[in-house]
């Protein structure tokens, strides 16, 4: 029998590619999944905006004087998250094109997008603890009779509020840190679909 040497190099070769190759079922099930979580965070943020507008409704109708305050800055400050959440989220709307290779694309916009929003989200909810200890202590003399407490009686909700910092702090680099191995494993299958 005569072996033919230019056949079985070809098959190694072929063999050699075969074994190279994406899984491309996984990442559309990556993908998919990528998607929902998208959707569903989006939907939560809603959620979230709207029990935050509909808890300064029922603050304000209240009849202390923190009332109109709290209930205007809250409103504020939510209208200035959901378009900086907007803002941000430009173009993660969408893929360009119905290709495996767009919708990688946009998960990673996506991942970056979720990046800068968990550094800036840092700094907000620092902000939104500032802010209700800012309007409680500037509006003591007229809540302050209401509540019948005396401001010694409020240093355990100062010392929990102190000791959310470090929790804030602690979650969101957790996550940030979760966020940049989902970002490597994003840029390894674009890596992977372009060769």
């Amino acid at each position: 029998m005569i072996e033919d040497h230019e056949l079985n190099s070809w098959r190694e070769q072929w063999v050699g590619v075969a074994e190279t190759g994406i899984d491309v079922h996984r990442i559309h099930r990556k993908i998919r999944h990528q998607q929902v979580r998208f959707v569903v965070e989006n939907v939560l943020a809603g959620v979230v905006f709207l029990g935050g507008l509909i808890l300064a409704l029922v603050v304000k109708r209240q009849e202390s004087q923190i009332g109109t305050g709290w209930a205007a800055g809250v409103c504020a400050l939510m209208v200035l998250e959901l378009g900086y959440r907007l803002w941000l989220q430009r173009g993660t709307w969408r893929a360009n094109t119905q290709s495996t290779h767009a919708f990688v694309e946009l998960w990673r916009k996506r991942i970056m997008a979720k990046l800068r929003m968990i550094l800036v989200g840092r700094y907000v909810a620092l902000g939104w603890l500032v802010f209700c200890a800012l309007l409680t202590a500037a509006n003591w003399r007229s809540i302050g009779p209401e509540y019948k407490l005396h401001p010694a009686e409020w240093v355990v909700p100062l010392v929990g509020s102190v000791l959310l910092v470090p929790v804030i702090f602690g979650w969101t680099a957790w996550f940030r840190r979760h966020k940049l191995r989902e970002l490597e494993e994003v840029n390894k299958i674009l890596g992977e679909i372009d060769d």
